[in-house]
């Protein structure tokens, strides 16, 4: 069988056995005749020697298949163009190079990575850019939060919820978690929720006067109409409009409207005032009394 070179241009050539001390051999040259590549059979095993400053390129117009599978001690594997297609079996990484950044680690790729499947990740993960997730996010850690900086999630940002959120223990905020009897309420728009409640120590006041106009309080209360009432439901709100009640739009109350009895609100007028209530309650009562005491002395 007669030997076959192939010439390149730089100088470099393949030659294609049988040789006389080396039958069935692939011997790749360079210009002087140095070997820089061995190709021998041994048995069932297919033994490339390839020299220590040589660099072997394989290049083909139709696609490489290798039957069996291919070891590479050192030196890696570079594809220029093409890509690399895996049809069966499992790809296995066994570098334990630990990764730092988006060039470092077993596998890096300088573009996108596509999972169709489940991904598993052993150890902590780091995501410098902006995650989307199109189901369910689930977090079985159980930390406890003590702080804005810890528990199973915590942001440095802010949180956009668009639905419900569902809590199943307490929820806190940074001026405790109240006292009895204090409720956990709106500051109003882009205000904190705090802890409320009608206090009436004197430690927690800025007492200005004593009130004595009893009469105008008793005229206050007297000329301001009452009426029956059911609360709208929320689902009758107007474009833009928040309806607020106790929640039970079936019960029938008995009481005034904010717009008649601005003395009795707060809150911008909109929400009754129940200290100011019962203080003018008082100061009607104290009015009556002084009535019936006069009359009580004319009566002697």
């Amino acid at each position: 069988m007669p030997t076959v070179d192939w010439l390149p241009s730089d100088g470099e050539r393949v030659v294609l056995g049988p040789f006389s001390d080396q039958p069935n051999t692939v011997i790749f040259h360079d210009a002087s005749g140095g070997t820089l590549v061995t190709a021998v059979p041994a048995s069932d095993t297919f033994s490339w020697d390839v020299a220590s400053d040589a660099r072997m390129t394989l290049s083909a117009t139709g696609a490489l298949v290798v039957a069996a599978g291919i070891t590479l001690t050192a030196g890696g594997v570079t594809i220029t163009a093409g890509g690399f297609t895996l049809t069966d079996g499992v790809l296995s990484v066994d570098d334990a190079t630990d990764t730092s950044s988006g060039i470092t680690g077993s596998i890096h790729t300088d573009g996108g990575l596509g999972v169709a499947k489940a991904l598993w990740v052993a150890t902590t993960s780091r995501l410098v850019g902006a995650v989307t997730c199109d189901a369910i996010l689930s977090v079985d850690d159980t930390t406890e939060a003590t702080s804005a900086t810890t528990g199973s999630i915590h942001t440095d940002g802010g949180l956009g919820v668009a639905e419900n959120i569902f809590l199943a223990k307490a929820l806190d905020c940074p001026d405790g978690m109240g006292a009895d009897g204090e409720q956990f309420t709106s500051g109003g728009d882009n205000v904190a929720c705090d802890w409320a409640a009608d206090t009436s120590i004197r430690e927690m006041k800025h007492v200005l006067d004593e009130r004595r106009d009893y009469e105008d309080a008793l005229k206050l209360i007297v000329n301001t109409p009452v009426y029956n009432f059911r609360y709208r439901d929320k689902k009758e709100a107007l474009p833009g409009e928040h309806i607020s009640s106790t929640g039970d739009t079936k019960t029938v109350y008995t009481g005034i409207m904010a717009d008649e009895a601005p003395w009795a609100m707060h809150h911008g007028g909109r929400i009754l005032n129940k200290i100011n209530t019962f203080g003018y309650t008082v100061l009607a009562l104290k009015a009556v009394t002084a009535r019936l005491a006069e009359l009580e002395d004319k009566v002697k």
